[in-house]
């Protein structure tokens, strides 16, 4: 839980609304599960791509949800995101 306390602040620093850091939550708790609460540190590129394809391809809402550069970027291979530089390819 201590990400979603470092989520919150980074929000807040950024001055983001309330519906947004609901709706990070709501992502960042969906994909912890996903992964069973691996530390970021020990995060793989597949982690992400596993959550995106099975998030896009379960639901016509979810999907409606994911953007469509976002599934498309992890589809290829190019998502890569700056504050989690410790999650590493393959």
């Amino acid at each position: 839980m201590d990400e979603l306390i470092k989520l919150r602040e980074e929000i807040r620093v950024r001055h983001y609304s309330a519906k947004t850091l609901s709706s990070y939550y709501g992502w960042t708790r969906k994909f912890q599960t996903f992964v069973r609460s691996k530390p970021p540190a020990l995060l793989y590129t597949n982690d992400v791509k596993g959550f995106l394809t099975i998030t896009a391809s379960t639901s016509t809402t979810l999907t409606k949800r994911v953007p469509a550069q976002l599934r498309q970027s992890s589809a290829s291979g190019k998502l890569r995101h700056p504050d989690y530089t410790g999650i590493t390819g393959t």
